[in-house]
């Protein structure tokens, strides 16, 4: 199962660093997290809903100053069918995004393993290659780009 409640997430989410973080664990349906302050611990409990935010926010913003191309776009006239290949600056792989009546997908090994792991959808499964085919078609997000879907919104 994928797991976002690591230090690093509640690092994010407390605002310290991950090395201040001394343990998390799951209390009573929520997560205790315990950490460094000047003088001594803390503990406080987060939600699952708070990490699960995290995670999505996260993916998203990650790479947004990062350059990108979409490539190999095809001859599209509405947003019912698109298939395009993305490629980051920073990495030698090209991925595959499809967006196909009611589902999307995405060929790298991060939305992969999401969608093995059952995160919930639509529009909830996410990796850094959605967002320059929305992009691509002049919208600020993969979710608004999957609202102007024709197919996605009959399946709403």
């Amino acid at each position: 199962m994928i797991n976002y409640i690591t230090k690093a997430a509640t690092a994010r989410i407390l605002n310290i660093k991950a090395k201040d973080v001394a343990e998390i664990r799951v209390v009573k349906g929520k997560v205790l997290a315990r950490y460094k302050i000047n003088r001594g611990n803390c503990c406080t409990f987060i939600s699952f809903k708070t990490y699960q935010q995290d995670f999505y926010s996260f993916r998203i913003n990650a790479h947004l100053t990062e350059s990108y191309e979409v490539l190999n776009m095809a001859d599209v006239n509405d947003l019912d069918s698109i298939r395009a290949f993305v490629k980051f600056e920073s990495s030698h792989d090209t991925h595959l995004v499809e967006i196909y009546q009611t589902d999307y997908t995405c060929s790298c090994t991060d939305f992969q393993n999401q969608k093995q792991y059952g995160l919930p959808f639509p529009g909830k499964k996410v990796c850094r290659h959605l967002l320059p085919v929305a992009k691509h078609f002049g919208f600020n997000s993969f979710s608004e780009l999957i609202k102007n879907n024709k197919s996605f919104a009959k399946a709403a």
